[in-house]
């Protein structure tokens, strides 16, 4: 059974996706996950909050398999069990990864939610570039933001279209062209 708190964040998720963040109020909120709006502050100081609650959960998600021995070398094995993981994340909960990607992308929604991502989502990018450096690419950061850049367009094009999208053989693809 979920808490308060869990139906407060689910409905936000799904409000948040379906109506967008401006036109979505904590009234609304409060009242679909069953809960008094005092309660609903109890646990969030503002909706702003909530939403970096909700976002901060995408990103701790995002990562939380991506170096699964946490000792700060990214592996080939690695790598492809993360690619594996994070397209299968996206299968199961694709309300949410449609609202975590619309949210950034909205004017003035990244900069409210970027300090805490990048603190989240940083040594992602460390272990990365690394990993890329140890290949002997030329140019390593440019590498892996264009690595990043392209499981956020293949995800992107996956939530739209998941029936249609090839995502098996999209990952074996990012496979062979990065890993």
């Amino acid at each position: 059974m979920k808490t308060k708190k869990e139906k407060i964040i689910d409905t936000a998720i799904r409000f948040f996706a379906e109506n967008g963040f401006h036109n979505t109020s904590i009234s609304k909120i409060a009242e679909a996950a069953g809960v008094s709006k005092g309660l609903l502050y109890n646990y969030f100081d503002s909706k702003h909050q909530l939403l970096k609650h909700i976002i901060d959960i995408g990103a701790v998600k995002l990562t939380e398999n991506f170096d699964p021995n946490d000792d700060g070398v990214l592996t080939r094995d690695e790598l492809v069990y993360y690619l594996h993981d994070v397209f299968y994340k996206m299968q199961q909960d694709r309300d949410y990864w449609i609202l975590f990607f619309t949210v950034i992308m909205q004017p003035g929604m990244h900069e409210l939610v970027k300090d805490q991502t990048e603190k989240i989502i940083g040594p992602m990018m460390e272990e990365l570039t690394a990993y890329f450096t140890e290949k002997g690419c030329d140019e390593p950061e440019a590498q892996m933001r264009f690595f990043v850049a392209t499981l956020d367009g293949v995800g992107m094009h996956y939530l739209l279209d998941p029936e249609g999208f090839p995502i098996k053989n999209v990952i074996q693809k990012i496979i062979k062209d990065f890993v």
